[in-house]
């Protein structure tokens, strides 16, 4: 282990842990997990990993450690900061090849599992705006022209993903109007601008049923737009994301499943993480995995295929290998199945 050299880590994990770290044996392994914002849903989903590994028969506790976002947990993935870290599998392919919002590639990056947790992509509208327009699915936004889109701030794949469905959709913002019609702001700034009429349509990945959502339709008659097919595939080959629906009743709006792409959520490691912990960790989660299922409604239903599928899963990175031997050992991973993806 690391733990001299990352002192400075653990003891800002201990603060911002809480019970993750209420009792840490003196001869645990600790392994330090990056998630999301403190109190949010991936600290809830850090909790569950920290209490399925502390079921298990190795001595492992998990550190958790609060971090921005899955873009900052990839970077120090790969600068050797932290062992495990929560990221998008659009995240993480984006970092390996080198893609924005990343400057350059990242390696040693590897993973765990698949932890499902998919962010549907959301294309938010008024009401009024829709049937002014006759706008049905996504496509016929080429045809509307001067609209103003609202998508998530710039430093994050979710604003890469929502260029990109203008890309895709060949909507074209001249350099000099980009100011005007390309609005970058959190998702609640966002709703509130849509609210107002200073952007017509809201394009970001949004984990389903987000408050801030359900409370901006009390106040405004939304309409999730739906994707065309092509325009799917065209998403998923370009960011790594996979077919989505956002189900009906997901919101009040919204009355029949309503196409989409979404990108799934990823229990990733350090490549330089000890193999003989990775694989410990690895069993523990597998085999007390009602543990991490209990700690939010959207984690009820996960099932050791899903956390599996990570091993062929396009635009992930290789297993590590500690996850790759129990995943072989236990038969989710067939002798001749290569795990490169």
């Amino acid at each position: 282990m690391r733990r001299s050299r990352f002192a400075h880590l653990l003891a800002a994990a201990v603060l911002a842990a809480g019970p993750l770290l209420a009792s840490t044996p003196a001869a645990a392994d600790v392994l330090t997990l990056a998630g999301g914002r403190e109190g949010g849903l991936w600290s809830r989903i850090g909790l569950g990993l920290a209490q399925a590994a502390g079921s298990g028969t190795a001595d492992i506790t998990l550190a958790y450690i609060a971090s921005q976002d899955g873009v900052t947990n990839a970077k120090l993935l790969s600068q050797g900061g932290i062992d495990l870290a929560l990221v998008q599998r659009a995240e993480l392919a984006a970092a390996r090849a080198g893609a924005p919002p990343f400057e350059t590639s990242l390696p040693g990056l590897t993973a765990i599992a698949s932890l499902d947790m998919a962010a549907p992509l959301h294309i938010l509208m008024r009401r009024s705006t829709v049937d002014a327009l006759d706008i049905e699915t996504a496509t016929d936004l080429s045809e509307a022209s001067g609209l103003t889109y609202g998508m998530m701030p710039r430093d994050g794949l979710s604003a890469e993903i929502g260029l990109g469905v203008l890309e895709e959709l060949d909507i074209m913002v001249p350099e000099t109007e980009r100011q005007a019609r390309l609005v970058f702001a959190s998702l609640r700034s966002q709703l509130i601008r849509l609210r107002l009429g200073d952007i017509d349509v809201l394009v970001a990945p949004i984990q389903l049923g987000h408050a801030a959502v359900a409370e901006a339709a009390d106040s405004q008659e939304l309409v999730a737009i739906p994707l065309d097919e092509p325009l799917r595939e065209a998403l998923v080959a370009r960011f790594a994301v996979i077919p989505d629906t956002i189900p009906a009743n997901a919101y009040s709006f919204v009355a029949r499943p309503t196409a989409t792409v979404a990108s799934d959520l990823v229990l990733a490691a350090s490549a330089d993480s000890g193999t003989e912990q990775i694989e410990a960790l690895t069993r523990s989660i597998f085999e007390n995995l009602d543990q991490l299922r209990a700690v939010h409604p959207r984690l009820s239903g996960l099932t050791v295929q899903q956390l599996a599928s990570i091993a062929d899963a396009t635009g992930a990175p290789p297993l590590h290998p500690g996850a790759e031997t129990y995943l072989r050992n236990e038969g989710f991973i067939q002798e001749s199945q290569s795990t490169t993806n």
